[in-house]
């Protein structure tokens, strides 16, 4: 996602930072949330230091990383604490409902993401069977009242196309 962050960076003229976080199976659910939101508390605490604004942060993600963007957001907002201007979620993956209409039309993998590999996916996340429940992994039924607006870049043919229009 490098050249992706740059062209963020350059044509929005803004520092983007990456998130590095762990991922499956090394951490499983929540660790790599808790990692992103350890990171934008440091980052808070640190931004005069690197030269940028810390009171001036979007947080973004594509695909799990979305999930892991709004997770955060919504983290810093039940702490009482507004830490995003913004947004910026593209194709993002909002809950483990793998029984939806995008997932069965666009599931077979043509267009990249499977169903195949999103069970996969969710096998090398979860700790249990109950974590599949969790509100964090489902956050279409999260209420969002209070949190930074959000851009959505949606795609057409993905299996996450019902979690980004819902």
């Amino acid at each position: 996602h490098d050249r992706l962050m740059r062209e963020y960076a350059q044509r929005a003229g803004m520092v983007v930072v990456g998130i590095n976080y762990t991922r499956a199976p090394e951490a499983r659910f929540p660790q790599p949330i808790e990692e992103c939101i350890d990171t934008v508390r440091w980052l808070r605490a640190n931004g005069a230091a690197l030269g940028f604004d810390a009171g001036q942060l979007f947080i973004g993600g594509d695909s799990a990383g979305g999930n892991l963007a709004l997770n955060t957001c919504l983290h810093f907002r039940d702490a009482g604490e507004a830490v995003f201007r913004g947004m910026v979620l593209n194709y993002a993956g909002f809950s483990t409902n793998l029984y939806r209409d995008s997932v069965v039309r666009y599931g077979a993998g043509d267009y990249g993401l499977s169903l195949h590999m999103m069970v996969w996916f969710f096998r090398n996340y979860l700790r249990r069977f109950d974590d599949f429940h969790d509100p964090r992994l489902n956050l279409l039924a999260a209420d969002l009242h209070g949190i930074a607006p959000a851009y959505l870049t949606i795609t057409e043919c993905d299996p996450l196309y019902d979690d980004n229009i819902d």
